[in-house]
């Protein structure tokens, strides 16, 4: 049988010779049925034609095409005359030919289900078409055909790409994360599992997927006792359809435990939930860190309770020892008051009765011990004050500073009439102290004030104050009071110095006292949760600061009423 293609101007031409015929030349029966023929004929043509896949009648065994449909010419980019003059081994793979023939055998075997084959078909273009080629044996006059459907399969091969690429890149992405991931279906057998969670776990991956998750690794509590699955939060996702995370206990090949911390997300596709994916980090090292802290806690909490009891024993003796101390200063400096007085007292008889019989030196040692005499009892007197500030402290409640300020100047009124001082008291707010110590801090930087007056200029004091807020914390409130004179001043490297008991910058002969008044004041300032330092420039006087808090915190002496 020799290669015959009819085209569709050689099949219009016969169908118009067949209609042409008409009844008189064909026998009446025979002329409707091939026509009927031809019409069903033209229309498989057609159908042919339009199909996508391409189509050949292909000669056996020599392989050469005898007919193709309009596809197999429109997507090999060749005529229809050329390609009569090829053959299917012309367009195909080399190492197509073959697999044709073992599929042909096969077909002629009957094994139909394995006719298929996939290549690559090469247009004349030099383009490579990758096919998916199905194949079935004919016979006609009495030559055996092969009727060759080949579906091109270029968007599938590049969507396989795509897909291999995709599961490569994701594949690579789970090997390398740092954490644990592995997806469980619905009824919690293991899909998937990477590299990291395997390996935490004591396995190969392969031995993990198919595997029932929480049967191989999550079956027991930490303490060993059955975990049912119905509890397991993992699981929970693929039920409520929400993440869930925490800390588990998983356990691992060889039998020991791994804390882990966990996130379980559904796993969704076309909106239903498929499964779960969890992602699981190793915390051993943590829980080790914090064992280990809780243990150091432990122990830091059990030294500090031995200290704290050994300081408390040490506080309570010296709490003893001091009240012992200060009531010994008390008992002290009031019981030897006497002694002195009559010391003074019978100085002064001698002075009064006796002073025409002491000689020059006899009257020069009579004066120096009355002068004695009184600077012991100015300094007992100055340690019972200073005793009696712990002793006798008064509650803390409200007070107006303004008027305790002008009560410590009018105890003063004759040192300030004989020096012809000036005092000057703003309006000073009220704060929360003890009002008895108030009027005597006053007192006390009053007089020092007036004390180490200039010889040229008589004292000109002032006291002024103003409440303001702790940067760092707004709510707490200071009054700063400032007591300001025009005095002799110091050098400020004696600026601490002159708080500490008994310290003096002059000699006793330029200036009286024993150098306990400024002492007394920080010591009541302190109580008080307040601070005070001293400026001054030799020539041009000194500013007293002292800062105290408005409100006293909550602990503090406190009583009721205003003073």
């Amino acid at each position: 049988m020799s290669k015959r293609c009819f085209n569709p101007e050689d099949f219009d031409a016969l169908r118009e010779k067949i209609i042409g015929l008409g009844v008189t030349s064909v026998k009446k029966s025979y002329y409707p049925k091939l026509l009927q023929n031809l019409q069903e004929l033209a229309r498989f043509k057609t159908l042919l034609d339009q199909s996508n896949d391409l189509i050949f009648l292909v000669e056996v065994p020599s392989g050469a095409f005898v007919d193709f449909n309009e596809t197999a010419c429109r997507r090999l980019a060749y005529s229809r005359e050329q390609l009569l003059a090829r053959s299917l081994k012309n367009v195909a793979e080399p190492t197509a030919m073959s697999a044709v023939a073992e599929l042909i055998e096969r077909e002629r075997a009957g094994d139909k289900d394995r006719t298929m084959l996939e290549t690559t078909l090469i247009g004349s273009s030099g383009e490579r078409i990758p096919v998916e080629i199905s194949i079935r044996i004919v016979t006609l006059g009495g030559s055996t055909y092969a009727v060759a459907a080949a579906r091109d399969i270029t968007e599938r091969k590049r969507a396989e790409k795509a897909f291999r690429q995709l599961s490569y890149q994701n594949k690579l992405i789970l090997e390398s994360a740092g954490q644990g991931i592995f997806g469980l279906n619905l009824k919690g057998f293991v899909i998937f599992i990477n590299r990291t969670a395997a390996a935490m776990l004591g396995y190969e991956e392969h031995e993990l997927v198919g595997q029932h998750s929480h049967s191989k690794w999550h079956h027991s509590r930490p303490d060993g006792t059955p975990y049912p699955a119905e509890e397991c939060p993992i699981y929970a996702s693929y039920k409520d359809g929400t993440n869930h995370f925490g800390e588990e206990v998983f356990w691992k090949k060889d039998g020991t435990m791994l804390p882990v911390d966990f996130t379980s997300r559904p796993l969704r596709e076309d909106g239903m939930i498929m499964g779960v994916v969890v992602t699981c980090q190793d915390i051993t090292e943590r829980k080790q860190a914090e064992e280990a802290l809780r243990r150091a806690r432990d122990e830091l909490e059990q030294r500090v309770r031995e200290r704290t009891a050994q300081l408390t024993t040490v506080n309570e003796a010296l709490a003893r020892s001091n009240d012992e101390l200060r009531e010994f200063v008390f008992i002290a400096s009031h019981d030897l008051q006497e002694p002195l007085r009559k010391v003074r007292i019978f100085g002064d008889l001698i002075q009064k009765r006796c002073e025409a019989a002491l000689d020059e030196q006899g009257s020069d040692y009579l004066a120096r011990m009355q002068k004695s005499t009184a600077r012991m009892q100015d300094l007992l007197g100055a340690l019972l004050d200073f005793s009696l500030l712990a002793t006798r402290a008064q509650p803390m409640r409200e007070v107006e500073l303004s008027r305790l300020a002008g009560e410590a100047a009018a105890d003063l009124e004759q040192e300030i009439f004989r020096t012809k001082a000036r005092i000057e008291v703003d309006a000073l707010p009220r704060i929360e102290a003890d009002a008895p110590q108030m009027r005597q801090l006053f007192h006390h930087l009053i007089h020092n004030a007036i004390k180490f007056r200039r010889p040229d200029a008589p004292p000109v004091i002032r006291i002024s104050a103003a409440v303001v807020q702790e940067p760092e914390a707004p709510e707490k409130r200071y009054c700063q009071i400032a007591v300001q004179d025009n005095g002799i001043g110091f050098d400020e490297k004696y600026a601490e110095r002159i708080f500490a008991p008994f310290q003096r910058l002059h000699d006793r002969e330029s200036y009286e006292g024993i150098g306990a008044g400024l002492s007394i004041c920080k010591k009541i300032v302190t109580r008080h949760g307040g601070t005070i330092v001293a400026r001054s420039t030799p020539g041009q006087g000194t500013r007293i600061l002292v800062s105290l808090p408005v409100k006293q915190e909550k602990g503090a002496d406190s009583g009721d009423g205003q003073s």
